[in-house]
């Protein structure tokens, strides 16, 4: 029986072929961890409990997902349907209609939950937002070790100084809303005036003219 003859350059190119696929196997695997690791933090991070208490205005839904109102007048429940996009035929009576709303109400939305969605209002997101900002500059070795190192660094080089700035952002954010909404509130006041100025201009010509004739 003959025997294998295999050279000494064969064995050491089969060698570092086997290296250079082991390698690129450790690099797809690596890869493949910091992809789940980001897919578990952002799941995590969309769900994130605000823990508060039982006040009536922390119960509060948004405009768009209140039910009608049983004393509502009946075109007052129609223009809820069509801002629902809820189907209904002309000739059914409010209780009917209501009746139709009930049975098509959207998922509740509560005030505090969308205001805890806007970042200019949340300081820590500030502070999350810098963090990652620090980590993509630094983060030269694209490993989960790399980015908890940096991460860390950074943390502990947070001062009470840097932690204040944040929360007078906020602060400053929120003033700028509410200024904001009394102008906004101001306008509408206004324009209101006007249309009941308007109105009773039109009203007073009609009655002049009905004592003329």
């Amino acid at each position: 029986m003959a025997a294998l003859q295999i050279s000494h350059g064969s064995v050491v190119n089969l060698k570092n072929e086997l290296k250079q696929l082991e390698e690129e196997e450790q690099k797809v695997l690596a890869q493949q961890l910091l992809e789940q690791q980001q897919h578990n933090d952002d799941r995590n991070a969309c769900s994130i409990t605000i823990i508060i208490d039982n006040a009536s205005w922390h119960r509060e839904v948004t405009d768009d997902t209140k039910p009608p109102q049983c004393l509502w007048g009946k075109q007052m429940i129609v223009n809820w349907l069509d801002d629902h996009n809820i189907l209904y035929v002309d000739d059914i009576s409010k209780a009917e209609l209501l009746q139709l709303a009930y049975e098509n109400l959207p998922k509740k939305k509560y005030k505090v939950d969308e205001e805890a969605k806007i970042i200019e209002l949340i300081s820590y997101e500030l502070a999350w937002a810098n963090m990652k900002t620090c980590i993509r500059d630094r983060n030269t070795k694209f490993t989960s070790a790399e980015v908890n190192k940096v991460a860390q660094e950074w943390i502990d080089n947070l001062d009470e100084t840097e932690a204040a700035n944040y929360v007078n952002h906020v602060k400053q954010c929120v003033a700028t809303f509410k200024k904001a909404d009394m102008f906004a509130e101001k306008i509408e006041e206004e324009l209101n005036d006007d249309d009941d100025e308007h109105e009773y201009s039109v009203y007073s010509a009609d009655t002049d003219n009905d004592d003329d004739e």
